[in-house]
């Protein structure tokens, strides 16, 4: 139960903070940066040994699980636009309806079904870092959109609630509890392409930027001691 409170809050933690982050979108990308490396980081230091560490399950069939998590965030990148790594989802105001809520609340419920039986809390961790800048991009394009408070904050209040909703189902319904392993490597996939598409996303002028490697540098730091 505590874990679902700590995935409801960091959401409305991230709506909240958009209100005075709305425009300062150098701070925002560093929150970005530093969310995609903690994540990666906790991929190589935690998840990945833990899923192949397990004897229940053939290595080969964890990495086509794996990769079809990969090939599944690639399909929620289409209708989401990118909002789930950072993206603006500039230009798409329009889109809103159906594919960015859709594509959020997916990923959403997805990268909560290991939640419960995660063998460590690295991974808990590493969702709290991940969505609370998602929580401030989405507020903030929202607002962009000319949306509503009401209906704005009632759509924020329903995301909230689909991370500890896959928790729920993954430590609960037999299809996702009897398979854990398959389920953790699968949402690893889906993490693997959010956490490498923001770090290797390539910035616009092509330059070094010192404080974004320093942001990584920090994340990698500090998921290593967890």
């Amino acid at each position: 139960m505590e874990a679902y409170f700590w995935l409801i809050l960091v959401v409305w933690a991230g709506g909240l903070s958009a209100l005075w982050l709305y425009r300062r979108h150098k701070i925002q990308h560093l929150l970005i940066t530093f969310s995609g490396a903690y994540l990666f980081a906790v991929i190589v230091f935690h998840l990945l040994p833990e899923i192949y560490g397990h004897n229940d399950t053939d290595i080969s069939t964890v990495g086509l699980f794996i990769l079809l998590g990969l090939l599944f965030q690639l399909v929620l990148d289409f209708f989401s636009h990118g909002v789930e790594h950072g993206h603006s989802g500039r230009g798409h105001a329009h889109s809103l309806t159906a594919g960015i809520v859709t594509g959020l609340f997916l990923h959403a419920f997805t990268e909560g079904l290991p939640v419960a039986d995660a063998h460590h809390r690295a991974y808990l961790y590493a969702i709290l870092v991940h969505k609370f800048p998602i929580a401030l991009t989405l507020t903030a394009f929202l607002k962009n959109a000319g949306m509503r408070p009401a209906k704005l904050w009632g759509l924020l209040t329903a995301f909230s609630l689909m991370s500890p909703l896959g928790a729920w189902a993954g430590a609960r319904l037999p299809l996702f509890a009897a398979h854990h392993t398959l389920v953790s490597a699968f949402v690893v996939g889906v993490l693997t392409h959010i956490s490498t598409t923001i770090l290797f996303e390539s910035d616009s002028d092509h330059r070094f930027h010192l404080y974004k490697f320093l942001a990584i540098l920090a994340a990698f730091g500090l998921a290593y001691l967890m």
